[in-house]
């Protein structure tokens, strides 16, 4: 049987506190084995672990060891999270590793409209989702539908050209005009 791995990005419930935070449970891991039947499904989970969390470069590197692991980042975006999952998208991308996350519309991340420094935006994602993400899904059954399709005929996902070419597309498209990243830039030289 074949296998897929995934590392599921997303918060952790800490401690008693976290106890309404929403995280990964059991429930969406049945729901992502039931989907990918005849696959044999693996999770990275950085909820479940067995080593010291007191030593936070271990603790990072495990979780860095996981990621450059999987087949498939799972990004839980359905409520704000920490600069963990920010990182964890971007090692996924360093390795070439296909980054799905769920981001329902009207939530943290994915607005209909937002102010953001003065500019109203229409149909905002946020930035590192939109740029790290290989797809973005409202829920998890889209999610599920893009892995079968991608199981089935793999296409070329991001990695590190793909910021990259972000980065050129600021400096061929916005550059010009934003005077402080200009003189700055020019300071450089």
């Amino acid at each position: 049987m074949r296998s897929i791995v995934f590392y599921l990005a997303g918060g952790i419930k800490k401690g008693e506190k976290d106890k309404e935070k929403i995280c990964w449970e059991e429930g969406d891991k049945d729901f992502i084995r039931n989907e990918l039947e005849g696959y044999e499904v693996i999770f990275l989970d950085p909820q479940i672990r067995g080593d010291q969390l007191s030593d936070a470069l271990s603790v990072f590197g495990r979780d860095m060891t996981q990621v450059t692991n999987c087949d498939f980042v799972l990004v839980d975006g359905r409520e704000k999270r920490g600069v963990g999952v920010g990182i964890e998208m971007l090692m996924a991308k360093v390795g070439g590793i296909p980054v799905i996350s769920i981001i329902p519309k009207n939530t943290h991340y994915h607005r209909d409209r937002v102010n953001c420094l003065g500019q109203d935006i229409k149909n905002f994602v946020h930035p590192t989702f939109f740029a790290l993400s290989d797809k973005i899904a409202e829920d998890l059954a889209g999610a599920m539908e893009w892995v079968k399709e991608h199981m089935k005929n793999p296409q070329p996902v991001k990695g590190m050209h793909s910021i990259e070419d972000a980065m050129r597309h600021y400096r061929e498209t916005q550059l010009e005009d934003d005077r402080p990243m200009k003189e700055f830039l020019s300071r450089k030289q």
